[in-house]
């Protein structure tokens, strides 16, 4: 081979060495960005935001939207405050490390994720009305009409309640996706399998069902750490 052959191969091999590095550090760069644009929060919601905020989760403050209401978390439980306005209790379960309060956009309605045992639950979601902002407000139980929607599935050798929390709102605080999750049990032979369902808020009532990839393909930029296994 001539030295001019073998300078022109070398030169090739040259390129395509730098063009492959310049892929591979785009790639690399493009992958980190993403990551940091989009970083794993909340619970069952990416919008979910901590009830009890302090380090000894006996105390914490979230506010709405439009500034005019709070949620405020003590050792007595969350309570809804609405400006100049005392508090009022929530009948809602409360579980320190593990509750989230997801606000509706428009500052109407909120919702309470919680779990009354460990991360693998049992979890429920809870949502409540604000729009009167007086007296105190109206909260809507979905675990029966989630556990009857779900009847069938969870595949377990056992009877087996499925864990569901609220991921996000839609259309303002019209509806909810409902996230409902097979328990992480290995009794289950679908195990952490999960499927959504549209609800709508103002008489709660499932009006839509999605899979598991639907949810995924659809809904992931909603979901919190739980959903996404980070």
């Amino acid at each position: 081979m001539s030295t001019l052959t073998k300078t022109a191969t070398v030169g090739r091999w040259w390129v395509l060495a730098v063009a492959a590095f310049l892929l591979c550090h785009v790639t690399t760069s493009s992958a980190a960005a993403e990551s940091k644009r989009r970083p794993c929060t909340g619970l069952w919601s990416a919008h979910g935001s901590p009830a009890y905020k302090s380090s000894d989760n006996h105390s914490g403050s979230v506010k709405s939207p439009d500034g005019r209401f709070s949620i405020h978390a003590s050792s007595r439980g969350l309570s809804l405050k609405a400006g100049r306005a005392g508090e009022e209790l929530l009948e809602v379960l409360v579980n320190p490390p593990l509750t989230e309060v997801l606000w509706a956009p428009d500052s109407h309605r909120f919702a309470i994720n919680s779990s009354d045992g460990g991360l693998i639950g049992s979890w429920q979601g809870k949502y409540f009305d604000t729009m009167a902002g007086v007296g105190q407000p109206a909260g809507h139980d979905l675990s029966g009409i989630v556990q009857e929607a779900t009847a069938s599935f969870a595949r377990c050798d056992d009877k087996e309640i499925v864990n569901f929390g609220i991921a996000t709102w839609i259309h303002g605080s019209n509806e909810l996706l409902v996230v409902v999750q097979v328990p992480p049990h290995s009794s289950c032979k679908n195990m952490g399998e999960i499927l959504g369902l549209i609800v709508t808020s103002k008489a709660p009532r499932v009006t839509g069902r999605l899979s598991g990839a639907e949810v995924r393909r659809k809904w992931n930029g909603a979901l919190g750490c739980l959903l996404r296994g980070e």
